[in-house]
């Protein structure tokens, strides 16, 4: 069996441990980080280059399509010849003239005087009723002559045959390949007025003005975030045993009763108790065994002589390498070495 003194010395052993293994833990991390932004601002710059390479294409193709010179014109076809005119309809015949009437007869002339002296002028006599003029009845109109047929429509004339295209164009010199963008140099946010594509930072996180603006970076859609700072991850703390008047933090660790507890939140209260988590507890006796069979008991021998007191474990001895801690004993001998990633990998388990 082992006494309480060793299993409080494997529960330290075993917090120094897993302190040790976060630490290794949290350099492997910031090493990946690294080599992520790394990876991240080279890709960006291949993505750039492609981009350009793009628009020159673009450009090239555009100025073969707008420098090209037009082709000549063909030359008109010959016209179709015109098709017969139509035959006339025959016209109707007038209808007849209407008689004139007879005239009037003329009045009797007067008598003519004696001759000798020539007398006074008599009056003049009245004159003759005039003949009244009788006009004759007007004749009836001639029938219309009938319509004649129309005459047949003409053959269309043939198209003209359509002039052959002109040769195409050369196409235009490209022009001069364009800088190359580069991000613009990033500067500490102050209050004033920022431009469309300016590069802040501010609260650990960069940002990049979408528009001409004077607003505050993070609350505002005038900026867009490029990067955001990370917050550090929180490792376990060992403690040691649990004491009731001392403060305990989320993910603090402590022993009780043969166990090991782990702290749910800040202020996890009394131990156990719903704040803490048990990470790992003592092992129960098993079973006892059966007796043996029965033989013939032998003479109960001498007492035999007082024997020297056992060593006990004064300290130990980590090798980080195998994951094993090597006892010290109070005589100076090393005590069966104790594996521990088995331990380890339970933990890990049952912490997932």
């Amino acid at each position: 069996m082992i006494d309480a003194a060793t299993h409080e010395a494997l529960r330290s052993a075993l917090g120094y441990v897993i302190s040790q293994q976060r630490k290794q833990w949290d350099q492997q991390r910031e090493v990946i980080e690294a080599q992520s932004r790394a990876v991240i601002a080279e890709l960006q710059a291949k993505v750039g280059a492609l981009e350009a390479k793009v628009n020159q294409s673009i450009g090239e193709k555009l100025a073969a399509i707008r420098n090209g010179e037009p082709g000549a014109r063909g030359l008109p076809g010959e016209p179709g010849p015109q098709g017969p005119a139509g035959v006339a309809g025959a016209r109707g015949e007038p209808g007849q003239v209407g008689s004139v009437g007879p005239t009037g007869a003329p009045g009797a002339p007067g008598l003519q005087g004696l001759s000798g002296e020539r007398g006074e002028r008599g009056p003049q006599g009245d004159p003759g009723a005039p003949g009244l003029p009788i006009k004759g009845d007007r004749g009836e109109r001639g029938e219309r002559g009938e319509r004649g047929e129309r005459g047949l429509p003409g053959e269309i004339g043939k198209a003209g045959e359509r002039g052959e295209p002109g040769t195409r164009g050369l196409p235009g010199e490209p022009g001069e390949r364009g800088p190359m963008g580069l991000l613009p140099i990033v500067e500490v946010w102050e209050a004033g007025v920022h431009y469309s594509g300016e590069v802040v930072t501010r609260d650990g996180a960069t940002y990049q003005a979408t528009r001409d603006t004077a607003e505050l970076p993070g609350d505002s859609k005038d900026w867009i975030c490029l990067v955001r700072a990370g917050i550090d991850g929180r490792s376990p703390v060992v403690r040691g045993l649990f004491k009731e008047h001392e403060t305990y933090e989320y993910l603090h660790m402590v022993a009780l009763g043969g166990g090991t507890f782990i702290a749910k939140a800040d202020n996890p209260g009394k131990c156990p108790g719903p704040g803490w988590q048990l990470v790992a507890s003592q092992g129960k006796a098993g079973p006892k065994g059966e007796r043996g069979l029965a033989g013939e008991r032998g003479e109960r021998g001498e007492r035999g002589l007082a024997g020297t007191a056992a060593p006990t474990i004064i300290d130990w001895e980590v090798d980080r390498a195998s994951f094993t801690a090597v006892p010290i004993m109070s005589d100076g001998r090393a005590g069966k070495a104790l594996p521990l990633r088995p331990l380890f990998e339970q933990f890990q388990i049952e912490a997932r």
